[in-house]
């Protein structure tokens, strides 16, 4: 994935990391 993608959606993932934790934690 794109840096400048992941780190839009990073902050996203983080409101839900309750739902993806795995994806916000393994992502960034």
């Amino acid at each position: 994935m794109n840096s400048a993608i992941t780190a839009r959606y990073s902050d996203h993932l983080v409101s839900s990391s309750a739902s993806m934790s795995g994806a916000g934690g393994g992502s960034v």
